[in-house]
């Protein structure tokens, strides 16, 4: 090791280095010294002067250089697990946005058979009025006639098809109060339905019912596969009240 021109700094090392003999000796013994670098028995004063001044910025400066790697490190992770968590966050927010679109349009479409249901009710279309059930035996329904209970489409289509021939004459309709909540493939609605019927001598019946119907998506369409049809009833005079006041 050369050694140091500048006699300021020699100087500087040899008072430093006199005052500290142990420090000198573990110089001679080749032990690490406290600030940060190694001595050889053969150096001369001047080149320890030169280890012990110039050593520890060189082993700070290396020091530094691994942190400053672990901090570039640390920030990269940061990033990275900001740029995931903001992808996360925007396909959650499209998820949620394409979900509620798609519950919005199946909203629709069952608002519209039930206008399609009132429209051939009115009419007194019996197939039009039928077209809006599951086909088969998966269609379930309590009506507010007897009997207690129709199973299958066949069998709710015969209760129609009596319930008109009874009343031939004209029909008014109205739905009201219709609430729709859609999960998934299964949606179900409750409403207030108002019916008028014209018997054959002209006498009308007005019946007012709570409906309450369940819906499922069959291959792309809704369609009613359960059905409870009913009007409070007074206990104590064990009377109906078929307008279903509230």
């Amino acid at each position: 090791m050369t050694r140091v021109e500048d006699q300021g700094c020699n100087d500087y090392a040899r008072k430093t280095l006199a005052r500290w003999p142990r420090v000198f000796a573990a110089i001679q013994q080749k032990t690490v010294l406290s600030f940060g670098c190694h001595a050889n028995s053969g150096d001369t004063l001047d080149a320890l002067s030169v280890k012990a001044l110039h050593r520890p910025w060189r082993s700070r400066q290396t020091e530094r250089q691994p942190n400053r790697g672990i901090h570039v490190l640390n920030i990269s992770k940061l990033l990275c697990g900001a740029l995931v968590t903001i992808c996360m966050l925007g396909m959650a927010r499209f998820s949620a946005a394409a979900t509620s679109a798609t519950a919005s349009d199946d909203k629709a479409s069952i608002e519209a058979l039930e206008t399609r249901f009132h429209d051939a009710l009115v009419a007194k279309d019996v197939d039009g009025v039928m077209a809006v059930y599951a086909p088969g035996t998966r269609l379930f329904v309590f009506d507010v006639t007897p009997p207690r209970q129709h199973v299958g489409w066949q069998d709710y289509k015969k209760d129609w098809q009596d319930l008109l021939a009874a009343f031939s004459g004209p029909v008014s309709f109205t739905i009201s109060d219709l609430d729709i909540t859609v999960v998934g493939s299964v949606a179900y609605s409750h409403s207030i339905q108002d019916g008028q019927f014209t018997g054959k001598d002209g006498v009308k019946t007005h019946l007012v019912a709570r409906v309450t119907d369940v819906y499922r998506k069959i291959k792309g369409q809704w369609l009613i596969v359960q059905e409870h049809v009913s009007v409070p009833v007074d206990l104590g005079t064990q009377k109906p009240d078929l307008l279903s006041r509230p």
